[in-house]
């Protein structure tokens, strides 16, 4: 009896607010009606409502707002609202009765409801979701990452995610090879692009204030032994002593900063000297290490080339200190078959601007929040519409991931295949960055990036590849064309979990309106 006094006491006081203000309550919006200033759609357990407030559509829970129309990511971000409109499964937003947004849906005898999550769907009439819009506020669990590999969880035998990086840099030369450049700050500054490298982490993983401070021993220290030793000439890379070369290089950390143990977080930078690329006849490239060194994991031995790439053969190089692997294609090298091109910097260190969402996501700078996500995970067979939004901005959703067909439900949260779809960020003409100009031969926000995560690797194929509209022609198709989508485009590939269909949006996003497919 209590209960039923409490809950019709409850009803009658939400009765009277409503009333007392002008609001009418409703539960659903159905077909040909329309939602205006004054009235309100409550959740089925009345937590959250929507309503029109200061020319937006807003969800609140309580008095908090959770969601709006005009948040940057979300549906408007500059534009007004003062009404909508739901015919046949359609949702319109209008101002002054001009349309400013369409979820383009057609779903005849349904209904627009408000979800117990805050988020707007819409249903049938026994209450089956058909579509629901992510737009700032998600329902997602926590995206996964691929079960295993070089882009699935970590292992304790790489560097740990963190907010901080630090860089300790030694300057070497030997006894046969003797440097005499000591501006140790302008050495750094060509392996650095004059600060660029820093500045490019920090702004990549700003949602968790990463730092990278480096600390340079500003002296040539020799190794034991001589260049001659370990590159001897007139023999092939892949017999120099390497071993050797790499169990020296760490034994100097003491003498260079007179540290006996570091933090997971350490990454050695070994820079030699310049003048030795003479005699460094053989093409080889930075290397990275994996070493367990008094709490370090990383090391990095930059060839003599390292002075000449600008900042992205260092940051690729600290990427493999994250236990990223190689995504530059298997050789023979063919440009036109690079699994990620220039869209990530484990692809191509000259093009690529940094990393790709994925990589952010696993490395902690994308950090995932239930209320405001920045990355989701679809698995239910229904519509969806996403604002996507660029890496680049404070706010909204960057990557979509989504299980591969052949991922059970019972492993959705260890897939062994995913499918991704983010915004490409810029790409650099490698002319123009190795000359430190700006042209760019991708800008952020122009295209969108369909990818695949695998594990195990297929044979002869890296983990992340990028999904082409066919095959390439390398005669007659333009590589862009065929790797990247843009506005207006659809998706539709037997193999793939999903439809989709691309439009473009004012804020320099995308809405995607994506439909998983049963299995």
């Amino acid at each position: 009896m209590k209960t039923k006094l409490f809950l019709l006491t409850s009803f009658l006081l939400l009765t009277a607010n409503a009333i007392c203000f002008g609001q009418s309550i409703k539960q659903s919006l159905k077909s040909g009606e329309n939602f205006k200033v004054g009235q309100i759609i409550y959740s089925a357990d009345k937590q959250y409502k929507l309503l029109l407030q200061n020319d937006a559509l807003v969800v609140k829970k309580g008095n908090v707002i959770v969601w709006q129309s005009d948040m940057q990511g979300s549906w408007l971000p500059t534009t007004k609202i003062d009404r909508i409109t739901f015919n046949n499964g359609e949702i319109n937003c209008l101002f002054h009765n001009s349309i400013q947004w369409s979820s383009r849906t057609n779903f005849p005898n349904s209904k627009l409801v408000l979800g117990n999550d805050g988020i707007i769907k819409i249903s049938t009439s026994d209450n089956r979701i058909l579509w629901e819009s992510f737009a700032v506020t998600a329902n997602s669990i926590k995206p996964p990452l691929v079960s295993g590999g070089d882009e699935g969880p970590f292992n304790d035998s790489v560097m740990q995610p963190a907010d901080k990086i630090k860089l300790y840099v030694v300057f070497v030369d030997w006894t046969d090879a003797k440097a005499t450049e000591n501006n140790f700050d302008s050495l750094w500054n060509l392996v650095t692009g004059n600060g660029e490298l820093l500045k490019s982490f920090k702004k990549q993983g700003r949602a968790i204030n990463l730092s990278v401070e480096p600390y340079l021993a500003k002296k040539w220290i020799a190794l034991p032994k001589t260049a001659e030793f370990y590159f001897p000439p007139h023999t092939p890379a892949n017999e120099w002593n390497w071993e050797t070369y790499i169990k020296d290089c760490p034994a100097l950390l003491h003498t260079a900063f007179g540290l006996d143990t570091f933090t997971n977080n350490s990454i050695a930078v070994f820079l030699p000297n310049p003048s030795v690329g003479e005699k460094w006849k053989n093409d080889v490239p930075t290397g990275n290490h994996i070493i367990n060194f008094r709490g370090m994991k990383v090391v990095i031995t930059g060839s003599p080339d390292i002075y000449t790439r600008k900042y992205g053969t260092l940051m690729h190089e600290i990427g493999h200190g994250f236990g990223t692997g190689e995504l530059y294609p298997i050789p023979p090298f063919e440009w036109y078959d690079t699994e990620m091109m220039g869209l990530d910097v484990m692809s191509n260190s000259d093009l690529a601007t940094g990393f790709m969402g994925y990589h952010r996501y696993r490395y902690g700078w994308m950090p995932y929040k239930k209320e405001k996500p920045t990355s989701v995970y679809l698995t239910e067979p229904h519509s969806y519409r996403i604002v996507l939004t660029t890496l680049s901005s404070d706010n909204g959703i960057k990557m979509v991931l989504i299980p591969d067909k052949s991922v059970s439900q019972t492993n959705l949260h260890k897939p062994s295949k995913l499918w991704g779809i983010e915004i490409a960020q810029d790409v650099q003409s490698k002319e123009q960055f190795l000359a430190g100009k700006n042209e760019k031969m991708i800008t952020e926000g122009e295209m969108i990036i369909i990818y695949t995560v695998e594990y195990p690797e297929l044979e002869g194929k890296r983990a992340i590849r990028l999904f082409p509209k066919k095959a390439f022609d390398k005669d007659k198709d333009k590589w862009r064309k065929v790797f990247l989508y843009e506005d207006g485009e659809t998706f539709e590939n037997p193999s793939a979990p999903f439809d989709l269909k691309i439009y473009k949006n004012k804020d320099g996003g995308f809405y995607l309106d994506i439909k998983l497919k049963t299995k």
